[in-house]
């Protein structure tokens, strides 16, 4: 049986988050990946939690997202978030439209599996935004939505916070 892992957030950390959601989900998010790099953890689903490993897939939606939508996720090989267990996990968190939001991207990518997983060149990429512009329209109601949905995140972190960290 492996070990699931807490790491250890202090009081203090919690406070000095302050009030940004970001700077409060980046507090787990960061000790989950020290652990990771320590060499100690070697896959996120065997030593991690359902709920921590939804924070991480999370931070990693995001991080592909805005930097260049949902097409650049799939491109850099993130798809793997583009299921129903990640939308019905941050769904019952309260993100309903962000869940929503992922469930039509998820809708699109399974349509066009086969030929968006086989680009692999930055030509690829490029023509890809032309190729599938239905993912324009995702990406703008990713980009309006998350902040309130961001938010909601933290909330639901902060109230089952010993699901995510051992508070000290």
């Amino acid at each position: 049986m492996v070990k699931k892992i807490l790491p250890v957030v202090t009081k203090a950390e919690l406070e000095n988050a302050g009030d940004d959601a970001w700077d409060f989900l980046f507090l787990f998010i960061d000790k989950y990946y020290d652990l990771m790099q320590t060499g100690d953890v070697s896959e996120i689903a065997g030593f991690f939690y359902l709920k921590q490993q939804t924070l991480i897939l999370f931070n990693n939606l995001y991080g592909q997202v805005v930097n260049g939508g949902f097409l650049q996720l799939i491109f850099n090989g993130h798809s793997y978030i583009l299921n129903k267990a990640f939308s019905n996990n941050i769904r019952l968190w309260g993100a309903e439209k962000l869940a929503a939001t992922v469930d039509k991207a998820m809708h699109f990518f399974l349509l066009k599996k086969d030929e968006l997983l086989k680009l692999n060149t930055n030509e690829d990429f490029s023509n890809m935004y032309k190729q599938y512009p239905e993912f324009e329209s995702i990406d703008n109601e990713f980009y309006e939505i998350m902040d309130d949905e961001t938010k909601i995140i933290r909330g639901y972190v902060e109230n089952n916070i010993d699901a995510f960290a051992r508070i000290v």
